[in-house]
């Protein structure tokens, strides 16, 4: 099976040399088209292009939506900004003078504003981890590609299983539909004579009276298409590569044929199954929309 859903998530990181971490998370939704979100922090813009580029190589379809996020190392040590700190001891002591407050200003106190106890920060050059960063979004993708092929295969699954639930009523619609057209030719021929029961018709006029209400409820040339719809589906669902787009075409071509087909349904049986294809049609619409 080859089937890959739209949705998936994978992530990976690499590590700083201070301990800090550079962690990549990327999750897939079902989308018409292939639309593309990067989100992180200020210096991910000159390798935007770059990421984006690497993602269409490898998908076709989806929305893609892609967290880039800086993790400080758990054994970094908080260090006093003491520039910042002066400011706030300064601005303290004058709030203090002004307002005649009593108490004493120190570390404890200062400790407190914790907008001005700044951690160790390191500047992030692109160019100095692009390497690292392109070879953990290859790893995030790949995790996430496995994924989508694993969802893939289930979907794959599930659109057989009604797939032969479909062929099976369409072989229903089949065996029974010569019966039922017998039935209501019958049903023709009588109400013919009814109305013209007085009246001598030709048998020849009849013949012709009762072929033209037989086309008019035939349905074997949409039963043919809806077989060649369904073994071109089968052959797309199984094909390499983007399927969903033609498989969606293919689900709507189905659904003319049985609309039509429900349409000229001469007997109550041949209704039946043909609404429950049009469910499990819906079923499978549903399912297609997610394939890529």
């Amino acid at each position: 099976m080859s089937s890959k859903s739209m949705t998936g998530y994978g992530n990976s990181e690499f590590f700083l040399k201070n301990g800090d971490s550079i962690c990549i998370e990327i999750r897939s939704v079902n989308h018409r088209f292939l639309e593309i979100s990067v989100k992180g922090p200020r210096w991910i813009i000159s390798l935007e292009n770059e990421i984006r580029e690497k993602i269409k190589k490898n998908f076709a379809r989806g929305r893609f939506d892609v967290y880039i996020t800086h993790l400080k190392g758990s054994d970094q040590k908080t260090i006093l900004n003491s520039k910042s700190t002066e400011i706030l001891l300064k601005s303290l002591q004058k709030l203090q003078k002004e307002l005649d407050i009593d108490g004493k200003i120190d570390l404890s106190l200062i400790s407190q504003f914790q907008d001005f106890l700044k951690p160790s920060e390191v500047e992030i050059l692109p160019e100095k981890i692009r390497v690292d960063l392109m070879k953990t979004l290859s790893n995030s993708l790949s995790n996430l590609k496995t994924m989508r092929i694993k969802e893939g295969n289930e979907l794959h699954k599930d659109v057989d299983k009604n797939l032969k639930k479909i062929t099976i009523n369409i072989k229903k619609i089949e065996n029974f539909f010569p019966k039922a057209r017998q039935k209501m030719q019958k049903r023709s021929e009588l109400r013919i004579l009814k109305l013209f029961n007085k009246i001598e018709i030709d048998p020849k006029r009849l013949e012709q009276e009762l072929i033209i209400a037989g086309e008019k409820g035939d349905i074997s040339e949409e039963l043919s298409r809806f077989h060649s719809h369904i073994s071109q589906f089968q052959k797309t669902l199984s094909s390499n590569g983007p399927a969903g787009r033609k498989l969606d075409f293919l689900v709507q071509e189905m659904n003319r044929e049985i609309n039509t087909t429900a349409a000229k349904s001469i007997d109550s049986n041949l209704s039946k199954h043909a609404v429950e294809i049009k469910i499990l049609l819906e079923k499978i619409r549903e399912q297609a929309q997610n394939i890529e």
